[in-house]
């Protein structure tokens, strides 16, 4: 089996398990059993897991996985520390793992792309929602592209969540940055500490994000305080070291239309110095690539 797929193929479990940890495989395959045991009423945890179809580099189901997922209508700060977060992962030696759906999920994807993988929630040839379809072909020729729908299978309500539980079920660690009580994101989350994956989640203000903030009120979650002292402890749980670092970090702050004023507290006079030099400009708060 060649690692980068330029057309997408069907595979099933036996052959995922060249890329793909057995063990995986095996929770995806007993997650009917394991819900029905566990009494979980959810009916997409109930899906038969027959296999995926692929396109892109199948290499990144090798790696470590980080499932990073949320509300479809992130705030600013929420939208600078998913980047962040996806960003210093990825350059870490991590992937990335998504439903590529506007909001958190397509920020993550689009600050990683070589490292990401996508999880769609319709058929393998088609681009969903339409408004990523651009971040989406990237994927396919960058990253990983997986499916458990053909062709151009039409997106419905439940494979979505069918969708969701493929991505907590192949991620090692989750994190949830922003999210509204009962949502899509905090369904992942109860199957995520159902299924004792490491679950994370960001600070918040009062009444900010109040699913994330009652998964910390109940004590099911952590909180990510400080970015750079997370992703060390991720690199060191999986022994990971830093294959590289982001080549810019204040331009990759720029394309996610970080505020001014947060740039400068995290970098200083050099914001000032990419200022005059013409690479980024200011834009109202925020600041803009030129």
């Amino acid at each position: 089996m060649q690692t980068y797929l330029q057309q997408s193929m069907f595979l099933e479990s036996k052959t995922l398990e060249q890329y793909l940890e057995k063990e995986k495989i095996i929770l995806l395959n007993n997650l009917p059993e394991y819900a029905k045991a566990h009494k979980l009423k959810s009916r997409h945890l109930y899906k038969t897991f027959q296999g995926v179809f692929a396109q892109g580099n199948l290499s990144l189901l090798c790696k470590p996985k980080v499932a990073i997922i949320g509300t479809r209508t992130p705030n600013q700060y929420a939208k600078q520390m998913s980047m962040q977060l996806a960003t210093m992962l990825a350059a870490h030696g991590f992937a990335i793992i998504s439903g590529g759906a506007i909001g958190i999920d397509s920020v993550a994807h689009s600050h990683t792309q070589e490292h990401a993988i996508l999880i769609l929630p319709c058929g393998i040839a088609t681009s969903y929602p339409k408004e990523n379809a651009a971040m989406i072909a990237l994927l396919r020729q960058k990253g990983l592209v997986l499916s458990e729908y053909h062709n151009d299978y039409k997106p419905m309500k439940h494979t979505f969540l069918e969708r969701n539980r493929l991505i907590i079920a192949w991620s090692d660690i989750v994190i949830i940055p922003q999210a509204d009580m009962h949502s899509g994101s905090s369904s992942s989350a109860n199957l995520a500490i159902t299924l004792h994956k490491p679950l994370f989640v960001l600070p918040h203000r009062l009444h900010e994000s109040l699913g994330t903030q009652a998964l910390l009120q109940k004590q099911k979650a952590q909180c990510i305080y400080d970015i750079e002292s997370f992703v060390h402890t991720m690199c060191a749980t999986y022994h990971l070291t830093h294959e590289q670092v982001p080549k810019d970090p204040i331009l990759a702050f720029a394309h996610a239309n970080g505020l001014f004023e947060d740039a400068l507290r995290l970098f200083g006079d050099a914001v000032l110095a990419y200022e005059l030099e013409g690479k980024i400009k200011r834009n109202g708060l925020y600041i803009i690539p030129c």
